[in-house]
């Protein structure tokens, strides 16, 4: 039976979760936009989408909803889970019924989001990791891998090539080619979505120290402040607070980036600024930055990775606080600065 061409459709593209998420994502959309300069595209997302500003220049149009769940124990919280169902339902209705909906991760959560929405027809990606996993969006090759290999699964139902590539670096790259190797800023990001990724305060007091000693110019990334609580001022150059596309030209115009697995070190990498990216819970063959001028260090001898804990199993001898400060000095100095 030949399946039905649905010609010139609305494209619904689902992703739920944080920023370093829909920062790939982001680079998808790219490089569909790219290939269907008159197709209507929309993206349904978190509230995450809220302080965004990278889709705006694809024209696309972006729905937010408060979803319930993280990576974390959401399996946990059933009643949570259907009461947001109800609530996407009641909120969008039949809005979607036209479109054709995407879901790049593979992900359960994302299937009872499209099966709300009632879209005409719904593709999740396909992936190879066993299925205990691959029903939770969690993948077996890195996340830039599995949105090239999606764009090629879709390719047929959006009317482009099968050969069509992801640009990266893809966030305005161009415009900070020129600042970089004259730059002196070197930009620290401690904090993350999640706890068990945070390295020592003591750790980023010293590395400023030196790094200040060394002739740079030093700038602290700070959100919440629950990674670096109450930092004092004489230990850095800058500490910064400020919106997402701020934070652009800063990492874009930065020598480099030291970041734990967070938002920061991907945004460094998609606008080729090199990054030193410590990793901790997570495995670095999945989620580390994407790029030619990434270094990650990681500590031995945790079988316990990769991590679903809220809290450590480990807490006076995890995998962060394993990572010296001399090792991470001398990457700094053996790839950056030489």
């Amino acid at each position: 039976m030949l399946r039905k061409v649905i010609i010139n459709p609305k494209l619904l593209f689902i992703e739920t979760f944080l920023l370093g998420d829909l920062l790939y994502l982001g680079t998808l959309l790219q490089a569909v936009r790219a290939q269907c300069p008159t197709m209507q595209i929309d993206v349904l997302a978190s509230n995450a989408t809220r302080g965004f500003p990278f889709f705006r220049e694809f024209d696309v149009t972006v729905h937010h909803f408060d979803f319930p769940w993280s990576h974390v124990g959401w399996h946990r919280h059933p009643l949570n889970l259907l009461q947001a169902m109800v609530a996407l339902k009641m909120q969008y209705g039949q809005q979607f019924r036209d479109f054709v909906a995407f879901d790049p991760r593979g992900d359960i959560r994302h299937a009872m989001t499209a099966s709300m929405l009632c879209p005409r027809r719904f593709i999740q990606y396909r992936s190879s990791a066993q299925w205990s996993d691959a029903w939770r969006g969690i993948a077996s090759s890195h996340v830039f891998t599995n949105r090239q290999m999606f764009l090629r699964q879709i390719a047929s139902e959006i009317g482009i090539s099968h050969e069509a590539e992801l640009a990266w670096p893809w966030l305005g790259n161009y415009r900070f080619d020129c600042l970089k190797n004259d730059s002196r800023r070197i930009v620290l990001a401690p904090e993350a979505s999640n706890q068990l990724r945070f390295w020592t305060p003591k750790n980023w007091t010293l590395l400023s120290n030196r790094l200040r000693q060394s002739g740079w110019h030093v700038t602290l990334v700070v959100y919440d402040g629950k990674a670096m609580p109450d930092p004092a001022s004489q230990d850095y150059d800058v500490i910064w607070r400020g919106s997402i596309s701020d934070l652009v030209q800063l990492v874009g115009s930065a020598r480099a980036v030291v970041a734990v697995d967070s938002f920061v070190g991907h945004l460094a990498a998609a606008v080729g600024t090199p990054v030193v990216s410590l990793f901790g819970p997570q495995l670095p063959e999945c989620w580390r930055p994407w790029g030619d001028q990434v270094t990650t260090i990681m500590a031995q001898g945790f079988p316990c990775r990769p991590c679903n804990q809220k809290r450590c199993i480990r807490p006076h001898d995890n995998c962060m606080e394993a990572i010296q400060f001399e090792q991470v000095w001398r990457v700094l100095t053996q790839t950056v600065f030489s």
